[in-house]
């Protein structure tokens, strides 16, 4: 019976050690935002390492190795009329606009893999072996836990990745428009490695 325990402890292990990450919902209007700047009649804050702060750490660190960034951002309008956001507000970093990225670019860049979940595959032969005084059985757990551990990974990583891009939909700051007096909270996702002050002026 001591080999039962190992093996279960081993496949135990396999299946604790690799998991696929869920994903939790980058809500803007929630973020505690430090900063504040004013310009052309709008109060602008901005919040970098979003999916950090939201404990989606696999996510966050492909972010970090990847050229995109995923900003919160707040605006509050007092520019006396309705703003578009996407087609009246200019985002700056070094004085110079920055080049926004849609959300298939971002999902396509900062998603979980899920091929490599194929290597749990090569347990599936894997059988448990029971002996006692007067009988042998053997029990072909590989065809369960195998396929189960790679199959279930791959589907729970690519639900976590379509919510992923789903988030950054809807909640996509240049989709926004705001009245005069109002906030709008986003997303806003921006070529470039680096974490550099972001301004904003109107078009």
């Amino acid at each position: 019976m001591r080999s039962v325990s190992i093996i279960l402890i081993i496949v135990s292990t396999i299946i604790l050690s690799s998991c696929a990450s869920g994903y939790k919902y980058m809500q803007p209007e929630k973020i505690v935002y430090s900063n504040k700047l004013t310009e052309d009649g709008l109060q602008f804050s901005y919040f970098y390492n979003v999916l950090s702060e939201t404990d989606n750490d696999d996510y966050s660190k492909k972010e970090i190795k990847s050229p995109i960034k995923v900003l919160a951002v707040k605006i509050k309008n007092e520019t006396g009329r309705k703003l578009d956001i996407g087609e009246d507000v200019l985002f700056l970093k070094n004085g110079q606009p920055v080049e926004t990225v849609s959300p298939k670019q971002v999902e396509s860049q900062i998603k979980q893999g899920t091929l490599g979940y194929l290597f749990y595959l090569l347990l599936t032969p894997m059988n448990l072996t029971i002996s006692r005084e007067d009988n042998t059985d053997t029990y072909p757990i590989g065809l369960a836990v195998g396929p189960g551990i790679a199959f279930g990974n791959m589907i729970y990583a690519s639900s976590a990745n379509s919510t992923f891009k789903k988030n950054l939909t809807t909640e996509n700051i240049l989709t926004r428009q705001v009245g005069d007096g109002e906030t709008v909270y986003g997303l806003l996702c921006i070529l470039g490695s680096s974490m550099d002050p972001i301004t904003i002026k109107l078009k």
